[in-house]
């Protein structure tokens, strides 16, 4: 994926330009991969589990400081959704769901795959 950072005359833009970037880098280099290893037992709709758990790492990036935060600022930012090659974002109340649906083993393991992604 080419990133190319600069003015344009589309209609669509983003507020958020240089975390798009940064995670344009994270998914380039797979960073978000130990993720994948946390396993939730959840039905998957739009969005795998570790899809939503790297949105609300998004959101805490952008300085939402609770999910409440999430849709009035992230909710229709496409660009930041084509960086996780998405056509859209998932909505506050998907991504509650997801982490009242962590148990201490998955809590667990999220720990330990952040731990990784940290290294």
């Amino acid at each position: 994926m080419d990133i190319k950072i600069g003015f344009t005359d589309e209609l669509t833009n983003t507020s958020y330009a240089p975390l798009a970037a940064l995670f344009a880098l994270y998914q380039h280099n797979h960073l978000f991969k130990p993720l994948e290893t946390v396993q939730i037992p959840m039905r998957k709709r739009d969005f795998e589990p570790h899809e939503k758990l790297i949105q609300v790492l998004l959101s805490m990036m952008a300085g939402c400081e609770t999910l409440a935060e999430f849709n009035p600022r992230l909710k229709h930012e496409r660009v930041l959704a084509q960086i996780l090659d998405k056509l859209w974002l998932s909505d506050q109340s998907s991504l509650s769901r997801t982490l009242d649906a962590l148990t201490l083993k998955q809590i667990d393991e999220l720990r330990t795959s952040t731990g990784q992604i940290w290294r």
